[in-house]
């Protein structure tokens, strides 16, 4: 457990999660300023990011060496997860949304691949 509290990654993962607890536990989305909704939908992001960030250099720690590409990996997958919470919870998702975001992702995994590879100062 202290191996695991070492890393600060968990810590910062552990602090976020508890101010997510104190915002959506403390105001109601129906009742609180529209700032505190965007403010809660952001740290949720955020903690999905650096959920989805711990998960990937997990895994590549113990089973797939998944190397640079765990930033490229986790930002994906926030972005597929921010965009399903966000029209989920204004009730715009459907189907059609999520065949749309499959591509977008895609194209936006190569459109980072490809610039990492024409940097110059890579």
């Amino acid at each position: 457990m202290k191996r695991l509290l070492a890393n600060r990654k968990v810590r910062y993962l552990l602090l976020l999660v508890i101010v997510d607890l104190v915002i959506f536990f403390g105001f109601n989305p129906k009742t609180a300023p529209s700032i505190v909704v965007v403010g809660g939908f952001l740290l949720l992001v955020l903690s999905i990011y650096m959920f989805t960030l711990l998960i990937c250099e997990l895994i590549g720690k113990y089973w797939y060496p998944v190397g640079a590409r765990s930033g490229k990996i986790a930002l994906l997958v926030t972005i597929c997860l921010g965009l399903v919470i966000g029209l989920e919870s204004i009730g715009q998702l459907s189907v059609r949304d999520m065949l749309a975001i499959i591509p977008l992702l895609a194209i936006i995994y190569f459109y980072l691949s490809y610039a990492k590879k024409d940097s110059p100062h890579s």
